[in-house]
């Protein structure tokens, strides 16, 4: 029955596929016709090279892809660069169990195997280590997250639990973006871009060698988008402006040291248009108000990294991030100081120890209205950790063991443990099975457990209304996986989950005014996710990928919270696939086209007056084409949702208004020196 509906439901893929398939046979023909024994224009990323790629995010350790006992993919600068994307978040659609929908032009939803929303809470995101999950809301503001792509060496993308290492809230995926170190960025690179969404973007970025050892970069970057449509008609006033900059050093003192040094500032002048804006009697709302809020923060990381001997090594990161947001129903600061050690021996010549301990500090400060208020205006919360995993060979290059658990002491919900254990078995070369088991936490955010949000005022005020009383999600996650690579030409990674919830966030009414957050709900999800690439020709490759994901959630029978569980078993879609291909149709000429299409999503919002509405299926149909008349310099032009003027994507939440994202193309000029 599962796959009679899918293929039901995304029927409307065939013409749009054959379509694409069409033209990349012809431009395989001309090719072939124009350089049939010429191979000077491989692509950049072959198979092999995909298969080589370290990965740190599964083991807090360097460790091959293949062998990695989780569901992680890679996307790596090249990707970024070909599928010609100007966001994170729109990378991101290339994620096998991802789901991305465009709010507005400066807002995303971006989640990890169901449980979408804005802030989707349960996603871990860091940027070379450092924590960009916001407190207030348990989320992440994407348009904050505005690095230099260029500068972008992979993201390493794992869904499923990474508590074990990561700590609370890595419960249905981590999110790691990993900078290129300055030895790897020298000399310069100029960008400019320009389309009819994007107004323009410049970005520059120069590093060079600072004495032996020791390398340097700056960059800096602007960028302004133009506003989209309302659903309903009229300007959505969601337009965009960016500027963000910073530095990164690096040193090797010798063969044992290295030191990283980096920063960045980024300032953001944003446009939003609040649905409703609730206000004290007499006015009880205000509709359609123009909110242009300023987002500003900056950040300063150093890591020291130190090889004892060819078995053991040390790492030591302290970081201090400072963001503030000005938004008209609420004003927030935050400062956190977080200082991580690490250590890494090889015990036995076979076996491997990783172990460390953690301190965070957040202050954060409020300005509260008479939409939202936190109370008190001020926190100061500490967070101390530990974690430890061990990896064991039980069988040499067939089977491994690896178990391991963090352990955190929190203000909000005091002591979480949360442990892990994988194991990985090798059948034969070019066939990897793996299987886990692990608990996840997610702590509540600061408007859980002491905010207010009125969300009516007529008749009478109704307000939702945090509790300190909220307790830790809980979550335990059953996963195995299946990876195939003894194919020089094919690739293919699935991974089969279940993932079971209790204490889940639920709202309930406790008079006629007031909503209380608790932990009275529980659930339960599972899915497949099936991704594989095809190295057709030397010059040609093929990817595509399927997810499918079922959520439900139950309410305990102490609960009174009727509505909440139908919009998060609606909040993400059931189907998604992708097909990405990558063509170097000449040592001059590339082409690139991407297509994903998602399926109806149900009831994705509890906001008022949209309870209901669904968002229809839709498939996106993009493409790039680049030419370089010089290795120096390279010309692209990039179109995005070409089968649709306009598309929603997602209904919002609080006080967004819906949006049509529009058609956008653009065209680029990059030049390195």
């Amino acid at each position: 029955m599962v796959g009679i509906r899918c293929c039901s439901r995304l029927q409307d893929l065939y013409i749009p596929i054959a379509v694409i398939l069409i033209v990349l046979l012809q431009g395989s023909v001309l090719v072939h016709k124009a350089s049939a024994n010429d191979v000077d224009f491989l692509l950049d990323s072959s198979l092999q090279d995909l298969l080589d790629i370290e990965v740190m995010t599964v083991s807090r350790r360097s460790q091959n892809l293949v062998t990695a006992p989780a569901a992680i993919y890679v996307l790596t600068g090249e990707d970024l660069k070909r599928r010609g994307v100007t966001s994170i978040p729109e990378a991101l659609r290339m994620v096998p169990g991802l789901y991305v929908a465009a709010i507005d032009g400066n807002k995303w939803v971006v989640s990890s195997r169901g449980f979408a929303g804005r802030y989707s809470n349960k996603l871990l995101v860091q940027v070379d280590g450092r924590s960009v999950y916001t407190p207030s809301y348990s989320g992440v503001y994407w348009d904050m997250q505005d690095l230099l792509l260029e500068d972008i060496d992979r993201i390493e993308v794992v869904r499923g639990p990474g508590a074990a290492l990561w700590g609370a809230n890595a419960v249905n995926g981590i999110i790691n973006i990993l900078t290129k170190s300055a030895e790897e960025t020298q000399g310069g690179v100029v960008t400019l871009a320009s389309g009819n969404q994007l107004e323009h973007s410049i970005s520059a970025r120069y590093g060079q060698a600072l004495s032996t050892g020791r390398y340097g970069r700056v960059y800096v970057k602007k960028r302004q988008y133009q506003s989209n449509k309302l659903v309903a008609g009229g300007d959505a006033e969601d337009d965009w402006r960016s500027f963000s900059t910073g530095f990164r050093v690096d040193d090797h003192e010798g063969e044992r040291n290295h030191w990283t040094f980096q920063g960045d500032f980024t300032k953001n002048r944003a446009s939003q248009l609040i649905s409703i804006l609730w206000q004290p009697a007499p006015i009880f709302l205000e509709q359609g108000v123009e909110d242009n809020f300023d987002a500003r923060g900056w950040n300063l990381l150093g890591r020291w990294e130190h090889q004892h001997d060819n078995q053991s090594s040390s790492t030591l990161q302290i970081y201090w991030d400072h963001t503030e947001r000005d938004e008209i129903y609420l004003a927030q600061e935050h400062d956190i100081l977080d200082i991580d050690f690490q250590n890494q021996a090889l015990l036995g010549g076979e076996h491997t120890l990783v172990y460390g301990f953690g301190y965070r500090r957040t202050l954060s400060d409020y300005t509260n209205s008479y939409s939202i208020s936190v109370t008190p205006d001020s926190a100061q919360l500490t967070l101390l950790s530990a974690f430890i995993q061990g990896e064991y060979v039980i069988t040499p290059e067939e089977l491994n063991l690896t178990v391991g658990s963090k352990i955190e002491k929190n203000d909000l919900t005091g002591t979480e443990v949360q442990p892990s254990i994988r194991l990985m078995w090798v059948p034969q070369l070019g066939h990897n099975i793996w299987s886990s088991v692990s608990r996840a936490v997610r702590t509540p955010s600061m408007i859980e457990t002491n905010g207010n949000i009125v969300s009516r005022n007529f008749p009478a005020p109704v307000s939702l209304v945090g509790s300190e009383e909220m307790d830790a999600e809980v979550l335990t996650a059953y996963e195995l996986g299946y990876r195939y690579y003894a194919n020089p030409h094919f690739t293919l990674d699935t991974a089969l989950f279940y993932n079971k919830y209790d204490k889940y966030v639920s709202f309930e009414p406790v008079s006629q005014s007031d909503i209380l957050t608790a932990n009275l709900n529980s659930g339960h999800a599972y899915g497949i996710e099936i991704s594989g690439v095809w190295q057709i020709l030397p010059w040609w490759q093929l990817e595509s990928s399927y997810s499918w994901v079922e959520v439900k959630i139950d309410p305990k029978a102490n609960s009174v919270d009727l509505s909440s569980g139908s919009v998060v078993e609606g909040s993400a879609p059931e189907h998604q696939l992708t097909l990405q291909s990558s063509m170097n149709l000449t040592d001059q000429w590339q082409l690139d086209l991407w297509l994903y299409a998602i399926d109806k999503v149900d009831t994705p919002s509890s906001s008022a007056g949209q309870q209901g509405v669904a968002i229809d299926a839709y498939t996106s149909v993009n493409a790039r084409v680049s030419w370089k008349p010089m290795p120096e310099l390279e010309i692209s032009v990039m179109g995005n949702n070409l089968l649709d003027q306009e598309r929603q994507e997602s209904l919002g939440e609080f006080f967004s208004s819906p949006t049509e994202i529009q058609r956008s193309f653009a065209a680029e000029l990059r030049w390195n020196f």
